[in-house]
């Protein structure tokens, strides 16, 4: 997993930003202070500094399909890890010692 548990967090908020960027080639508005967490946040991941014009569509754009690409592959490894044997799904044991 590549983002914090913050990070993953914040970018969870434009999830849907993020899939529609990468299905449709669409941009939906994020804003600018959720575009500058999300710079910040690709920044760490990707050790490359970038400046995003919020004016260019085409830049937020692409931010959102290589952020989102990360996200997704960490939302999927994190499933994943929630659903191995033996691990219990948050809440899940309370639920199984409440029905005893």
């Amino acid at each position: 997993m590549r983002l914090t548990q913050e990070e993953f967090a914040i970018a969870a908020r434009w999830e849907t930003n993020m899939q529609t960027a990468i299905r449709s080639r669409y941009l939906r508005n994020v804003g600018r202070t959720a575009l500058e967490r999300l710079v910040s946040i690709y920044e760490r991941i990707s050790g490359e500094r970038r400046h995003i014009n919020p004016n260019c569509a085409a830049c937020v754009a692409e931010l959102l399909q290589r952020l989102g690409a990360v996200y997704f592959a960490d939302k999927a490894e994190r499933e994943r890890a929630n659903a191995e044997p033996g691990r219990a799904e948050p809440g899940r044991e309370r639920a199984e010692e409440e029905q005893r």
